[in-house]
């Protein structure tokens, strides 16, 4: 990251709160971290528009971190409330407004959601997503279409984060470049937390 690269922490209002707020680590001096709620029911194509208001103009955004309720392949950012404002791989688009707002070096978006990264054949029952090793699986096509909308490296987890109470993508995850390549293959194996 270069030295006006700044750390911003968006989270759904629906998880504003203690625990998943103490995801921000303590501020160092001369590193930009902010914090952003996205408020209930915020339209798709507007979610940007805080994120990018978050910083100030001369800085560049190294790393972004989205923090709400997740399936596979679907992000809530706008609320667990409002299923049809989630964000789809579609959707995903909308984020190209932030193409410019990022570091040109190594940026990084992190998925703090839950199944994000798995496949629609996740078992809901148990939160223990799949990950399809063809790449063609729902969350697959999620984070790629998040990379190449904002041409980042983008990581999710598999595995709903029950056990992982403050969402620290610990356990199973996937990262995609915006080429569609993939890396994470040595946390599929792992073994899931049972607490």
């Amino acid at each position: 990251m270069s030295t006006n690269s700044v750390e911003i922490y968006a989270f759904a209002e629906d998880v504003s709160k203690p625990p998943f707020t103490s995801l921000i680590p303590p501020t160092r001096a001369n590193y930009g971290r902010y914090r952003v709620v996205i408020s209930d029911g915020t339209p798709r194509h507007a979610l940007t528009s805080a994120i990018k208001h978050a910083k100030k103009t001369d800085e560049k955004i190294g790393k972004l971190h989205l923090i709400s309720h997740g399936a596979p392949g679907l992000l809530f950012l706008s609320g667990g409330k409002h299923a049809q404002l989630a964000l789809d791989a579609d959707a995903c688009s909308w984020f190209g407004a932030l193409r410019a707002h990022f570091d040109t070096i190594f940026p990084e978006i992190f998925i703090h959601g839950c199944n994000v990264a798995s496949d629609i054949t996740y078992n809901p029952g148990t939160g223990i997503g799949n990950y399809d090793m063809s790449q063609s699986g729902i969350g697959y096509r999620f984070l790629l279409a998040m990379a190449q909308a904002t041409n980042t490296i983008v990581t999710g987890c598999i595995h709903r984060q029950f056990n992982d109470t403050f969402h620290l993508l610990e356990g199973p995850r996937i990262t995609v470049g915006p080429k569609g390549a993939v890396s994470g293959a040595e946390y599929l194996n792992a073994p899931y937390p049972t607490g």
